[in-house]
């Protein structure tokens, strides 16, 4: 049986890498989406990625784009922007619960 979950994270404070969730949940595949809103690149990568200028780590993301992954626990999942607010929602499949 397929699970589909939804989520949201947004970057309150630039500069400090936030997760995606703060709780470990595995799940087979991921779509992160940029939002709409966005004044701002979103940078995703694992817990040391930045948005700061010049020390950027990870990958960007325009407003809309999105980034796919296989596999993955969520928690492990950081976003970063360069302007507080800036996020990202998404969609996993099949939680392994």
């Amino acid at each position: 049986m397929n699970i589909l979950i939804s989520g949201r994270a947004e970057v309150s404070e630039v500069g400090e890498p936030t997760p995606l969730i703060y709780d470990s949940m595995e799940v087979h595949d991921v779509d992160i989406v940029a939002l709409s809103t966005n004044s701002g690149l979103v940078w995703i990568g694992c817990h040391n990625v930045r948005a700061t200028v010049g020390n950027e780590t990870g990958v960007p993301l325009e407003a809309e784009q999105s980034y796919h992954l296989d596999a993955v626990d969520l928690s492990t999942i950081y976003i970063d922007a360069v302007n507080a607010g800036d996020g990202v929602t998404w969609n996993a499949v099949n939680a392994v619960q």
